[in-house]
């Protein structure tokens, strides 16, 4: 039985994304890991089914997220942790945790019917990588 695009791209998105959490510093610095994230989450969604409106609020949702979790102006998240070169642990808890709020968000009316809606592999807890 052949398998539907969007499960395999759903797939290659979620093997793609437990990776960068895996081994952020693997990716590039954390500003980009965390812009290759949003991406990701944003592929995810559109894999998964939603509506591209929920694909497309995804940086909005980010920004609300920060601003949730991290008081001060509006910035990125490397900027917000004083990032430059290295992934902190934070720095991938806080990214982890957005990507675990965004599986929850509501899936809207023009679901794909094909596709199927999976959960996003996340680590648990510590992250498997060796900082320093």
């Amino acid at each position: 039985m052949p398998v539907a695009p969007s499960q395999v791209m759903a797939s290659f998105v979620q093997e793609r994304l437990a990776r960068v959490l895996a081994s952020p510093d693997a990716w590039g610095p954390p500003h980009a890991v965390e812009l290759q994230t949003l991406l990701l989450v944003e592929m995810w969604h559109v894999a998964a089914g939603t509506s591209l409106d929920i694909a497309h609020r995804v940086p909005e949702r980010f920004a609300r997220f920060l601003a949730m979790r991290l008081p001060g102006p509006p910035a990125p998240l490397s900027v917000r942790l004083k990032l430059t070169s290295r992934a902190s642990d934070a720095f991938v808890a806080q990214l982890a945790a957005f990507v675990r709020e965004e599986q929850d968000v509501p899936r809207a009316a023009n679901v794909i019917p094909l596709a199927r809606s999976p959960r996003l592999p996340l680590p648990a807890g510590p992250v498997g990588r060796k900082v320093g």
